[in-house]
């Protein structure tokens, strides 16, 4: 296991490089800090080059960003670790944070190679909270944009699949060369179909289906529209 340090480093408490700043990206790493002794491989720059990745990082961000990263969910387990670490246990008359301050009283104290020193555990807390925060918001607004993936896309039926992210429903708008049947299927990312419906038009034109996907845990999930002999497929994420 590293340094336990290495995670105070992670979280933006270092004073070199970076100098505690919530943005970018660690691919800029060499070019910000090129004098590191742990400068990163070259082909991770390449990932991001590659449209399908850049792809797939959009869609793991949002469903990701709508679980367990998501900035409530974040913010509550750093608080019931300070609760953890703040509360005197049976048999003791100090917290695990007193006892840790009187061994080792930096508090206030500045350490190699801290960016921020706070005088009080609260305030090194509270520093945390920000800090988390603003590299969500900063990822959030830099992260590449979720597309919705439509492939082997013919002449006999056309298909687009919104809103993308969804919430309690998601629409799908077709428009059909000729008449036919049209069935809708979802799948999530182990193959298991979710939804399924299907309905028959007289005629060529364009038309809506609603699913309605209250019951659907957040995450990815892949969809086949077939008509005829026509099939068409896309990914879409389902938002907290």
């Amino acid at each position: 296991m590293g340094p336990i340090w290495d995670f105070n480093l992670g979280f933006g408490n270092a004073n070199y490089c970076t100098q505690g700043n919530p943005e970018g990206w660690v691919t800029s790493f060499n070019s910000i800090c090129p004098q590191d002794f742990w400068l990163i491989p070259f082909w991770w720059n390449r990932l991001n080059q590659d449209g399908h990745y850049r792809s797939q990082l959009a869609a793991r961000w949002v469903a990701i960003r709508a679980n367990e990263f998501a900035t409530s969910k974040i913010i509550t387990y750093i608080d019931s670790v300070y609760n953890v670490l703040n509360t005197v246990l049976p048999g003791e008359t100090k917290s695990a944070q007193q006892r840790n301050f009187e061994t080792w009283p930096v508090l206030g104290q500045y350490v190699w190679p801290n960016y921020y020193v706070g005088s009080s555990f609260n305030d090194e807390v509270n520093w945390l909270k920000n800090w988390v925060t603003n590299r969500m918001n900063w990822l959030d607004l830099n992260m590449p944009s979720v597309i919705t993936e439509i492939t082997d896309v013919t002449e006999g039926v056309r298909v687009d699949a919104f809103p993308n992210p969804f919430l309690k429903e998601i629409t799908f708008d077709y428009s059909l060369a000729s008449a036919g049947a049209i069935e809708i299927k979802l799948f999530d990312l182990l193959g298991q179909l979710v939804l399924k419906t299907r309905a028959s038009h007289a005629e060529a034109g364009a038309y809506q289906m609603t699913l309605k996907t209250e019951a659907l845990p957040t995450g990815s999930y892949y969809y086949q529209v077939t008509s005829g002999t026509d099939l068409i497929s896309g990914k879409i994420i389902k938002w907290e």
